[in-house]
């Protein structure tokens, strides 16, 4: 198959899965909003930062290494695959043990339980790592886009009627958790590759090489999209937090799907003629650009309307969401415009 047909191909699949996604994730937002209170969103998003964090180290950027290196070998999704479910074990124990710590920080009861089962996802996340690397190594993303039909909309589903049957703050943990079981079921009965407990070190220091350099980048940019829950959580109130989530979900609906789409589609594709230098950067620009256009008008107009925004889809209880969503649009011009950079160094293994 011919860079067009792939580009076009993978382009067609991701953009309904996208698509879908935003329209979905989009009406359930919606609905929850009006059926929990802002404290409810708060007391989730200030466990976020320890999850992010910590979901970056496992995956370590080894992923995108297995897709860079061309002549793959069933050892090195063997070394990868070990260490990631190793080390999401080992983090989970400490996540697990310093709980009451976390909670005493927030000055809050209920965080050391947040923190301990939000965990659990990232454990059972770390069984689908590779899988997801060999699906997108292969540009087979028909595949992934039918599974995140699927565990978008048990998610979703299941967050309202918990909702609407008062579990809380339990409506945003849950559902994640059981859509991770579905999505790591998934992934490996549409994947032909199976692991076997097996870890070499010279492979590991091979992709580490490449990997830990996407890691120290993914750290920091977790790192700066999360230290705001953290801040806003222990100086102020989790209601307070609760507006701000809100604000960043919105925000997050349109450029955190066209980012997701573009990083996934563009590193793959990018990494299959990273030897045709003047082919690459002409590809790169004209993804750049196209990228930059939408996203940027986007933005802008949903800064002009973002009051009614507010008042129409969540109501008047969440009119204080509006100055930080006014600010957020301009922060979400520059996210899919990074992760187009960092796809290309990475590319270029810098």
């Amino acid at each position: 198959m011919t860079f067009r047909k792939k580009t076009v191909s993978s382009l067609k699949w991701s953009g309904l899965e996208n698509g879908f996604r935003f329209i979905f994730s989009f009406v359930v937002s919606v609905v929850l909003a009006r059926l929990l209170s802002p404290e409810d969103f708060g007391l989730v998003a200030m466990v976020s930062i320890f999850i992010a964090l910590s979901k970056t180290l496992i995956d370590a950027g080894f992923g995108d290494s297995l897709i860079r290196k061309v002549d793959c070998k069933h050892e090195d999704y063997n070394t990868i695959f070990t260490f990631n479910v190793i080390l999401s074990v080992v983090i989970y124990v400490l996540l697990f043990l310093s709980a009451p710590l976390i909670a005493d920080f927030f000055n809050i009861t209920a965080i050391k339980h947040i923190v301990r089962i939000t965990a659990l996802g990232m454990v059972i996340s770390s069984f689908s790592i590779v899988q997801v690397a060999v699906l997108r190594k292969n540009l087979e993303f028909k595949k992934q886009s039918l599974i995140s039909f699927v565990t978008t909309i048990v998610s979703g589903v299941l967050s309202i009627l918990l909702a609407l049957n008062g579990f809380s703050y339990w409506s945003l943990i849950i559902p994640v958790l059981i859509s991770s079981i579905i999505n790591t079921f998934l992934l490996w009965y549409f994947s032909t590759w199976r692991p076997i407990f097996r870890f070499n070190l010279s492979i590991f220091k091979e992709h580490f090489s490449f990997g830990s350099k996407i890691m120290l980048s993914s750290l920091i940019n977790t790192l700066g999209q999360n230290i705001y829950n953290t801040f806003i959580g222990k100086l102020f109130s989790p209601i307070q937090l609760g507006f701000f989530s809100r604000a960043d979900n919105i925000q997050k609906l349109p450029s955190s799907n066209l980012d997701n789409m573009i990083r996934h589609i563009t590193y793959p594709l990018l990494a299959s003629i990273s030897d045709e230098e003047s082919n690459l950067l002409s590809k790169f620009k004209l993804i750049l650009t196209y990228t930059a256009f939408v996203n940027t008008t986007v933005m802008l107009i949903l800064n002009l309307v973002s009051e009614d925004v507010i008042k129409i889809l969540y109501g008047v209880k969440w009119i204080a969401s509006v100055p930080y969503l006014k600010i957020l649009c301009f922060v979400g011009i520059f996210q899919p415009l990074i992760s187009i950079n960092a796809n290309l160094l990475n590319v270029k293994g810098m």
